[in-house]
């Protein structure tokens, strides 16, 4: 607006450009860990046209930290002061930078407050800075669900298995409590597995927990209440359906790393994908129906005469079904829906015809696990009850649970097995007391967001819990009270509490931290209702006493001060095995040093990575590999730079593991020693494999 012309309109729209005349900026590195010394670079910028004196000043209010003098390498040595100061000379339009070396106090984040003044301006500025504890991080999760009454209080003492070489100081132990048993999944909607999730049988197993939520809400009368979870998990759907057309063939087929990295589709995933895509229908308009009918017009033209489904692409761990099982799979997808299933009624049919041919021949836990749910599907009672009976006669029990298994030491796929046989019981209506104790036992496995441990067993464990859940109507009246004594080692009291939940805070995670010192809960639980208690606790180690599964050879080189070269070979060395499953290995590069992203492409070239990730700033790598043949040695070679003065490093980690069956994981450390920030480079990298 001007005084004298009014307001004026322009034609199009005008760009303004502003600058600060003077102000800070800080470049931290993602993370740092306990004990380890950090050169904290801050750069003034002048933009005034005038050079300027100015004072900048490290503020250490909450004493988060020790200020540490480049002379000083003890690093149990340091001062206490609350500020440090250094002074600069900054000539007009120019940048500086002043280092103030640190040693964290505490785990967690702390604050950097920085001020910087002159006679003529002046700013400050606060931002948190990550400090780690060292070494790898061990989590635990003990779930019970209790159903109490009056004048019957139920009482539990539940230990925790700390291991004795932990590192100090590293526990961290909470309580929590919540009447809704779907509460945890809710909260943690797209983040239910700890493990990575960069493929296309993983993405499905953020896209289907988001699906069976809004079927759950809706079944208890809280879709059109919960608009803001019921928005986010549509969205969570939407994006899920975009990245799993990325593994999508031309042919309507999907596999696990997609058509650029994968010969052909997968069966399994194919058939996988399409039901979870038909389930979500109803709560997207981004699904296109061209694209279902696509992939299961490729199923049906890969069923043999004989009605089963070829097992084609490769994820070893779903082909262990049997065709049995793996034929009742894909046939899940066709009976999904009733149009679908009556566009494809012949190949229903001869499917159904094969597995009824052989069911008396049948008697592998796995596939009866699948054909129970599928011959319910396919409205076959009396062969889903003849199924469920012989199952019954293989349950494994503790009196008050039971569960299926293989007995191959494989958590993950009893949790699968024992939530097929749960879907199946709860449909057919009459096995109320099994209903009960396979639901008690499910619990039991969830790790504290509510998922798994894998990607499979966190979808049909969901989806099994939710079923029981919507049957038999678990939240009803409620008013219990949870009451808590944590003991020490000694079996000292440490710690006490109470936990009260009532129909007003049903779906909130009340949650107690407990001491480090804590060894044991002694729990009391009475009232009326129901509840899911969890005991979950976390704690860090620095080894491993040998290779059982994965041989790992880390090799350091440090060609110049700011560059480290990281050979890792591995091995598959489990014996009388034949190939993995797909493994994942995480390789933490060292406090300080990143990858250059592009470089990382270079992996890509070698044949067995199917994948690359890059996570926390560059600083954790994740490589997929599809397969490990027994005793191949594989090699890797990443270059990663120093972009930040760190001291008394601590080891990094890389882990490998089977990513569905973790119970196949080794782990090894590496070392760079001897670096300083004065001269910026290193002496004498060393390796221990642990």
């Amino acid at each position: 607006m001007n005084e004298k012309t009014g307001f004026g309109i322009v034609h199009g729209p005008t760009d303004i450009t502003t600058i600060q005349p003077f102000f800070i900026t800080l470049n931290l590195p993602y993370s740092v860990k306990r004990g380890e010394i950090v050169a904290i670079p801050i750069q003034i910028h002048n933009y005034l046209n005038v050079t300027v004196d100015t004072e900048i000043s490290l503020i250490n209010a909450k004493e988060e930290f020790y200020f540490m003098e480049s002379t000083i390498f003890n690093k149990d040595v340091g001062s206490e002061d609350n500020r440090r100061s250094k002074n600069l000379t900054l000539g007009a339009n120019s940048v500086g930078t002043v280092v103030f070396l640190i040693n964290p106090r505490q785990v967690g984040e702390i604050s950097l407050q920085v001020t910087a003044t002159n006679p003529l301006s002046s700013d400050g500025i606060i931002e948190k800075f990550r400090v780690e504890l060292e070494g790898i991080r061990i989590d635990v999760n003990h779930a019970v669900f209790a159903s109490v009454v009056p004048n019957e209080p139920i009482e539990m003492t539940i230990p925790l298995n700390i291991s004795g070489d932990k590192v100090p100081h590293s526990e961290f132990i909470t309580l929590t409590v919540v009447a809704d048993n779907m509460a945890p999944v809710l909260l943690n909607l797209n983040d239910l597995l700890s493990l990575p999730t960069g493929c296309g049988e993983q993405n499905m197993a953020n896209f289907a927990p988001n699906v069976l939520v809004l079927q759950y809400l809706r079944s208890m009368g809280q879709y059109n209440k919960e608009r803001d979870l019921v928005a986010k998990a549509r969205r969570y759907i939407e994006v899920g359906f975009q990245q799993q057309l990325t593994y999508r063939h031309r042919n309507g087929g999907y596999s696990v790393f997609g058509q650029r990295k994968d010969r052909e589709a997968s069966t399994w995933l194919t058939a996988y994908t399409m039901r979870f895509f038909i389930k979500s229908l109803r709560y997207t308009m981004a699904m296109e129906s061209h694209i279902i009918e696509s992939g299961l017009d490729y199923l049906a033209k890969a069923q043999g005469e004989d009605g089963s489904f070829p097992y084609t692409g490769y994820l070893i761990y779903p082909a262990q079904q049997n065709r049995f099982g793996f034929t009742a799979f894909v046939l899940m997808a066709f009976l999904e829906d009733q149009k679908f299933a009556r566009n494809y009624s012949t190949t229903i049919d001869k499917g159904l015809a094969f597995l009824n041919d052989h069911l008396d021949q049948i008697n592998d836990v796995y596939a009866l696990s699948i054909m129970a749910v599928t011959q319910q599907m396919a409205k076959q009672k009396s062969n889903s009850k003849k199924i469920l009976d012989k199952l019954l006669q293989q349950k494994q029990t503790d009196n008050s649970t039971i569960w299926w298994s293989q007995n191959d030491r494989n958590r993950a796929k009893d949790v699968e097995i024992t939530g097929y046989v749960l879907l199946a019981l709860v449909e057919d209506g009459d096995y109320e007391e099994a209903c009960k104790k396979a639901f008690k036992w499910l619990n039991q496995q969830r790790n504290k967001k509510g998922g798994f441990k894998s990607s499979q067993d966190t979808v049909v464990g969901l989806q099994a819990l939710i079923k029981y859940s919507m049957k038999y109507k678990i939240i009803g009246d409620i008013d219990i009270l949870v009451s808590y004594t944590a003991m020490d080692g000694e079996m000292q009291e440490v710690g006490s509490g109470e936990i009260a939940v009532d129909e007003n805070n049903v779906k909130v995670l009340q949650t107690e931290e407990l001491p480090q010192t804590t060894r044991a809960v002694e729990i009391q639980v009475t009232g009326l209702g129901a509840s899911l208690i969890q005991l979950t606790y976390e704690y860090y180690i620095m080894g491993v006493e040998t290779f059982q599964y994965f041989r790992i050879e880390p090799k350091v080189e440090l060609p110049n001060p700011g560059e480290m070269s990281l050979d890792v070979c591995f091995s598959y060395i489990e014996p009388n095995a034949t190939a993995t499953n797909m493994v994942v290995m995480e390789i933490n590069l060292p406090s300080g040093f990143s990858v250059n992203e592009e470089d990382s492409d270079f992996l890509l070239d070698n044949e067995i990575v199917q994948r690359i990730e890059m996570k926390n700033s560059a600083t954790n790598i994740v490589v997929y590999s599809e397969k490990l043949q027994p005793n191949v040695r594989n090699c890797l070679n990443i270059m990663a730079y120093k972009m930040y003065d760190v001291v008394h490093r601590k080891p990094a980690s890389i882990i490998i593991y089977d990513y569905y069956d973790f119970y196949r994981y080794d782990t090894a450390f590496y070392d760079i020693y001897n670096e300083t920030p004065q001269d910026g480079g290193g002496t004498g990298p060393g390796v221990r494999g642990l």
